[in-house]
């Protein structure tokens, strides 16, 4: 009874994820390619005949931090051709797919079904869990998700019903190696998070968990990873950040000290109510809240997150005002804008905390107040992880931040360890379950509305500004009309003024034809041609193009430095261009005008 309750429960959380996610997602049906995607596809295309079969020569050469993206949207595009929505639609299902992942994760965890549904649905109506849609490449990411899932799945049965049986080692070692390489750079934090709750499970049940068992489990993991880099160091290539921050930090830039609470906080949209209060009335009544419905320690609970909060709020303004002390040369900018998610994060932290005090007090049997400190510190683990690998110039808190999509489910468990405190206190209340019920659903209703909202409004911004597909699809076929008899023989350089389009405009035209013009040459239907095309794209001052001419042998060309494609190869080198092999056209009113003799003329070219 209690499977077949589980499996309605799970198959209503997926129907309710499929259904309202056409309405949470609608207008990123709507978005065509980036010039990277396509890239992508060009170089998945000169792999050549059963690609699949070439993939650990392209990946010794290239690493995993292209391979994957570019064999997914490679086998993608393969599947639906340039069918933009046919692509995004495939990428919404690995979204579904990794979203209901975390339905049997959280159920087997926590042994708490309430709890693994609302996690799930928190986080499939997350906006922060949208940005991977805005590419083509990035769906890629909640493969690697899914994966990592999975891997925790095999690992708890590991840890509880085959425990040291070698053969289940095994296979969890190769989940684990496939999930790090889906989506090497979301999904690596997990091999440092492991040994945590190894330590974790070792103390914590020092009979079952013995010390030199701790050493083989690891060992068995991260041999994959040690053969991989012993005999191909190229494959796990990456950033390693943390040396740059801390002489960043030393400088006197002190606020990159509080990026990853910036992350923390803007995985919950509700930061913007800032803007209707000062933050410490804000959170005084938060914290006097959760003090009422997450822990009996009420008055000990709301004072301690207050005051925390309160000195961490302080110290966060006092290094952001300290960095006007450094020299300017070494002073790093901050967005003023980041200072309301960073104070939210702070104040998830001090809850944080402050649940693993009262979590401990307890004698770690209060699986809420277990939830409501795990959930953020999954969140800012992975968010500080990837920030120190990452790149100094990591700032979460894009709209659509796709860095943020494994943190999301930390903060996910936090928001729905909350949601049930606040029935359960409500159902012992004159309010009774029906009323707990009646405020968990219309919370939810509200986060739903705030995350939908932002998502569509990202979207159809990004839409607007050039990354709608019809857009693209219009552009592409004028500029397929002007060169359908175009001599690849020959290298072609198209020079393309710019000077006309209008403000705000600008967006359309690069997304849509200028920046992938190159790459959209070298497709003929789904065959790749050999040749150099060259594109200057500027106004009508030329100063680029009137740069490039030079005299060779007697005579002016245009030498200007071309991606050219040649036997399944793309290279970067210098190109010679004539006046027969060099084309120019006006950008107006979203149409292409030849001008090549005006130019030709007024550029002296022979």
């Amino acid at each position: 009874m209690t499977n077949l309750k589980t499996l309605l429960i799970f198959l209503l959380t997926a129907v309710l994820i499929i259904f309202l996610g056409f309405d949470f997602l609608k207008p990123a049906f709507d978005i065509g390619l980036t010039p990277e995607d396509r890239e992508f596809i060009l170089r998945y295309k000169l792999i050549g005949q059963n690609p699949l079969t070439k993939i650990l020569q392209f990946w010794s050469e290239r690493g995993a931090y292209t391979t994957i993206p570019i064999y997914y949207i490679g086998i993608v595009q393969s599947i639906a051709g340039f069918n933009y929505q046919l692509i995004q639609f495939i990428g919404m299902v690995l979204r579904v797919l990794a979203a209901l992942s975390i339905f049997p994760l959280t159920n087997l965890l926590f042994k708490n079904m309430p709890l693994a549904f609302l996690a799930t649905i928190i986080f499939a109506f997350s906006y922060t869990t949208t940005g991977a849609l805005e590419t083509g490449v990035e769906p890629s990411e909640y493969l690697g998700l899914f994966v990592m899932n999975i891997f925790l799945i095999a690992y708890y049965f590991l840890n509880t019903k085959y425990f040291l049986n070698i053969w289940w080692l095994l296979l969890t070692s190769l989940l684990l190696f496939v999930a790090v390489m889906a989506s090497i750079m979301r999904v690596y934090p997990i091999l440092f998070f492991i040994p945590m709750v190894e330590i974790f499970l070792l103390f914590s049940n020092r009979k079952k968990y013995k010390f030199k068992y701790l050493f083989y489990k690891l060992f068995i993991f991260y041999l994959p990873f040690f053969l991989l880099v012993r005999f191909s160091p190229s494959a796990t290539s990456g950033h390693f950040s943390l040396p740059t921050i801390l002489l960043k930090i030393a400088q006197g830039n002190w606020h990159l000290l509080l990026i990853p609470f910036q992350g923390l906080g803007f995985m919950i949209p509700v930061y913007m109510a800032f803007l209707l209060g000062g933050p410490l009335i804000i959170f005084g009544l938060m914290s006097l809240m959760l003090s009422l419905v997450c822990t009996t320690q009420k008055l000990p609970f709301f004072l301690r997150v207050l005051l925390l909060n309160f000195g961490l709020e302080t110290l966060a303004y006092w290094i952001i005002q300290r960095r006007l002390l450094s020299p300017v040369e070494l002073r790093m900018n901050f967005d003023a804008a980041h200072l309301y998610p960073i104070l939210f994060g702070l104040f998830i932290f001090s809850l944080m905390i402050n649940s693993l005090i009262d979590w401990y007090r307890s004698g770690k049997k209060n699986n809420l107040l277990f939830i409501l400190w795990m959930g953020p510190f999954i969140g800012l683990f992975f968010i500080t992880m990837t920030y120190i690998f990452a790149g100094i110039n990591l700032s979460f808190g894009g709209a659509q931040d796709h860095y943020l999509l494994i943190p999301t489910i930390g903060i996910s468990l936090f928001i729905s360890g909350i949601l049930l405190a606040m029935y359960e206190r409500l159902s012992v209340t004159r309010f009774k379950s029906i009323g707990g019920f009646a405020v968990v659903v219309i919370i939810l209703a509200f986060l739903y509305g705030l995350n939908r909202e932002k998502t569509h409004s990202y979207f159809t911004g990004a839409n607007y500004n050039g990354r709608a597909a019809a857009g693209q699809e219009f552009l592409q076929g004028k500029i397929r009309e002007i060169f359908r008899n175009l001599d690849y023989s020959k290298p072609v350089l198209v020079y393309f003024d710019t000077s006309d389009i209008p403000d705000g405009k600008g967006p359309f035209y690069s997304e849509g034809l200028l920046t992938p013009f190159p790459v959209l040459m070298y497709f003929r239907g789904e065959n790749i041609v050999n040749g150099c095309i060259g594109v200057i794209y500027e106004n009508r001052k030329m100063k680029k193009l009137k740069k490039a001419i030079k005299i060779i042998g007697n005579q002016q060309a245009i030498v200007y430095q071309t991606t050219c494609v040649e036997n399944g190869k793309i290279n970067i080198q210098d190109v010679i261009y004539k006046a027969d092999n060099f084309y120019a056209l006006k950008i107006k009113d979203e149409n292409l005008i030849n001008i090549k003799d005006q130019v030709i003329k007024e550029l002296k070219f022979r």
